[in-house]
């Protein structure tokens, strides 16, 4: 006799099951952790790298992942949507600096060596400088409806950034307030219409 799926059975395949939520947390902190604090070159960061720092298996790895570059871009996606969730407010874009920018800034700054590497598109990080725009796009849907805008500010913001994440060290909170303001002026310039 053939069974059919009921609907509680459904429901449980819907469920994420926390074993394997688990997994890609140790995943993700993993490769974070080797490309912030053990300076690891990600053009050569491997599969066994990554799985030694989660204390996993390679094929546990295979069951999530194809390859590091696909571990780096979730990782990078999850800070920045904690990032962005955690920003987005209702404030209305006006001379000061809003604190999202600020906030974002602040988070490339704490895990700058990360980013900077990212930003820069070194060795593997491809997928993840796509979610660095992407989610920095996010940030800009208070200053317009218009997808490709947000877009070019964010390609804008990134490519203004570059040069100043070369550096490994954090910058003290004034640099950090001082680069968002002057970001926050060119913005506010590509943005301005005629009438402003």
């Amino acid at each position: 006799m053939i069974r059919r799926k009921g609907v509680s059975d459904i429901s449980k395949e819907s469920r994420v099951d926390p074993r394997v939520t688990r997994t890609r947390e140790l995943l993700v902190d993993a490769v974070i952790h080797l490309l912030q604090n053990t300076g690891t070159d990600s053009r050569t960061l491997s599969i066994s790298e990554i799985t030694a720092a989660a204390r996993l298996s390679r094929p546990t790895f295979y069951q999530h992942y194809s390859g590091p570059e696909e571990l780096i871009a979730e990782a990078v996606q999850r800070r920045l949507q904690m990032r962005v969730e955690q920003g987005m407010t209702e404030e209305s874009p006006g001379e000061d600096v809003p604190s999202t920018l600020l906030d974002l800034l602040r988070e490339l700054n704490r895990h700058r060596w990360m980013y900077g590497r990212i930003i820069r598109g070194d060795g593997q990080f491809g997928q993840g400088r796509q979610a660095v725009v992407d989610h920095t796009a996010a940030y800009f849907s208070q200053l317009s409806h218009e997808p490709e805008t947000r877009l070019f500010l964010a390609g804008g913001l990134l490519a203004v950034l570059t040069p100043w994440m070369q550096s490994r060290e954090q910058a003290p909170e004034t640099e950090v307030v001082a680069v968002a303001d002057r970001l926050w002026t060119l913005i506010r310039r590509t943005t301005a219409t005629p009438e402003q």
